[in-house]
């Protein structure tokens, strides 16, 4: 379809703000619904995904066919001045397109992400009938967490090292385990581990994360060794996305067994191991609504989700049993 027609046609115009907005959004988020009474009165519903590329996609609750027959669409990524900065028009019936793909979105992102700020517009129109100009404007408000804690791991000198692939099959007297909060009542169960990794050369210091998923989201870590003055020693940072159940993020090898214990005084102070974890995570929604609208489009009541509390305390004791009960599933 011709751009200069899309122009001069009656239109619906949809303006979805996601603020807070950040390398680590996990992108499958949904808009605010709402209903038109041109686009066949029912409930439609914005949905953003990033798979092979970002995907757009406008979907109704009705189980008719009809009810997208015959309208055209377009999705656009704004800029800061409100003006398209790529657009694609489709009349496909799914009513979703693939917009572009990852690599260009982060080759532009400070266009596409002003202020941390995403802008999506969805226009709908009509092939065989002329709809009033209708407009929306609907804002989702991010929450990302940033955080960070110091893991003292005493006695450090007497903790074996293992030859082993799995880090599951470890015994438990050749792990440090530190359990943090959950981040909602429902989950997920999170751990850091660190562990002696031996291979032929040397014993190396490891560290992973790991992430009972409970919705998908992406995530990064970075774990530190620190001298006896606090100073950084070595640093390594991941980054990951929780897919199919759990999530490993692998920090390692961080350093080596006989480089702490050749410079044990300023290294391992009284035989502690001194390590500073960092995490940030993007951990939902604060906020999803409608903010203005045309008197043809009216708002949907929608339940509220649950917002992950990312704490980054240790677990209770009795929290322990549930790592333990991780690692014989």
């Amino acid at each position: 379809m011709e751009t200069s027609d899309v122009v001069t046609r009656d239109t619906f115009t949809y303006i979805w703000t996601i603020e807070n907005f950040s390398e680590l959004t996990y992108i499958d988020l949904e808009s605010p619904s709402f209903v038109v009474k041109s686009m066949g009165d029912t409930v439609w519903q914005l949905n953003i995904s990033e798979y092979a590329g970002f995907f757009c996609h406008i979907r109704t609750n009705s189980f008719s066919t009809k009810v997208s027959d015959g309208i055209d669409f377009e999705f656009s990524f704004l800029g800061a001045d409100g003006s398209p900065l790529i657009s694609k028009t489709s009349s496909e019936p799914r009513l979703f397109l693939n917009l572009m793909d990852r690599a260009a979105f982060l080759e532009r992102w400070a266009e596409f992400i002003p202020n941390n700020t995403l802008t999506v517009q969805c226009r709908m129109w009509k092939r065989e009938r002329k709809i009033p100009t209708d407009v929306c404007y609907a804002r989702t408000r991010l929450k990302t967490y940033t955080g960070s804690f110091i893991w003292a791991i005493e006695e450090f000198s007497s903790l074996p090292s293992s030859a082993a692939e799995d880090l599951r099959t470890l015994p438990s007297d050749e792990r440090k385990v530190y359990p943090l909060k959950p981040l909602t009542q429902k989950g997920p169960f999170m751990a850091l581990i660190l562990y002696l990794k031996r291979n032929s050369e040397s014993e190396d210091v490891c560290v992973e994360f790991l992430i009972e998923k409970p919705r998908n989201y992406a995530y990064t870590c970075e774990i530190s060794i620190l001298d006896a003055n606090g100073k950084v020693i070595v640093s390594k940072v991941d980054r990951g996305r929780t897919h199919y159940g759990c999530a490993w993020l692998t920090c390692w090898p961080l350093i080596s067994k006989n480089k702490l214990i050749a410079n044990k005084n300023l290294f391992l102070p009284n035989d502690t191991l001194v390590l500073r974890c960092s995490f940030e995570a993007c951990t939902g929604v604060i906020s999803n609504e409608l903010e203005y609208f045309t008197p043809n489009v009216s708002s949907v009541a929608e339940e509220e989700e649950e917002v992950l509390d990312f704490h980054v305390a240790a677990a209770e004791a009795d929290d322990l049993l549930e790592f333990e009960e991780y690692f014989v599933k």
